[in-house]
């Protein structure tokens, strides 16, 4: 065990004040925390809500789905819609072999 001296004072003192609003403010931190991942939960239910109702009965291609949600930027339609949908199993994939398929579509999962 190596003995280290150490003559470092911090410039400032600690009190219980301090200590009792630094965890005041780690609590509140904490509880905004927890209300933004509620929130990102609730708008993926709302996504995946239109996308399940765009989708309806038929068989469609990401395309076909973005067109009816009025969506341009597929990036965002994977990340907000198709995967959120395809992890709950709601959806499924046509070719789920082939998930890059230029041909791949989606219906609703039928278990």
């Amino acid at each position: 065990m190596v003995n280290v001296s150490c003559d470092y004072k911090p410039p400032f003192h600690m009190t219980d004040k301090m200590i009792f609003l630094i965890a005041e403010i780690s609590e509140q931190v904490g509880r905004i925390t927890d209300q933004d991942s509620d929130q990102v939960t609730v708008q993926d239910k709302t996504s995946v809500e239109r996308l399940l109702s765009a989708l309806g009965d038929d068989t469609l291609s990401a395309a076909e789905l973005m067109e009816r949600l009025n969506l341009s930027h597929r990036p965002t339609f994977r990340k907000n819609y198709l995967n959120p949908a395809l992890e709950q199993n709601l959806i499924e994939r046509t070719i789920p072999d082939k998930p890059n398929s230029k041909n791949q579509k989606y219906r609703k999962y039928t278990g």
